[in-house]
């Protein structure tokens, strides 16, 4: 009698729960999980980063993506000399004539910044890929790709001279300089007893 008891009381409360969970539950404060809890926004899916000035990228940084700060927490006051742009004679120059540059800052920094968003969303980009995403909405310029791994702190593009000018003043830039064009006369690694190349022997 006891048993017939008990499983008519546990019957009628799952039959309520089930009630109240289709009325959207008999308690307004009742905390609410994964996405939408409480007052955060849901993730939109992020798109695949251009690394270039796209649209809908940009929007999706500009709304997900808090913009580079010195992480002074992380990593105390930022004392690193104001950069300067290095220019070289023969700089590496796209069909626009725009030079080529090179921008470094430092792992430790871009990692302090981005990491912990990249923890929060879930996202599987590096560090140093948020920040050349961001560089690039922020600057309209087009950011080589090859070289971003978790690991780099450096990205080249063709710039404006302007552009770099202003890039040299952003707190991540630790420095830039412009790119130059290849020269098999004057390589810029050189082993001992290589040769140069006959046309570059004097008196050729």
């Amino acid at each position: 009698m006891k048993d017939n008891i008990r499983r008519h009381v546990l019957a009628c409360a799952t039959t309520l729960s089930v009630v109240l969970a289709g009325c959207g539950g008999g308690n307004g404060d009742t905390a609410q999980e994964g996405p939408g809890a409480g007052d955060v926004p849901p993730l939109v899916p992020m798109p695949a980063l251009t690394y270039s000035q796209d649209a809908a990228v940009c929007a999706w940084m500009a709304a997900h993506v808090q913009p580079f700060a010195w992480p002074v927490q992380a990593v105390g006051p930022r004392t690193w000399a104001p950069a300067t742009v290095q220019t070289v004679d023969t700089p590496m120059r796209n069909a626009q004539g725009l030079a080529q540059y090179r921008v470094t800052s430092n792992l430790l920094v871009l990692q302090s910044h981005y990491a912990p968003q990249i923890q929060a969303k879930g996202l599987a980009q590096s560090s140093s890929q948020l920040w050349a995403q961001e560089a690039a909405c922020k600057y309209a310029i087009s950011v080589e790709s090859q070289t971003l791994t978790n690991l780099s702190y450096e990205f080249t593009a063709y710039m404006p001279d302007s552009t770099a000018a202003r890039i040299a003043q952003e707190d991540y830039t630790a420095g830039i300089r412009q790119v130059r064009k290849p020269d098999p006369c004057r390589p810029e690694v050189v082993f001992p007893g290589t040769p140069l190349p006959p046309e570059c022997r004097t008196g050729t």
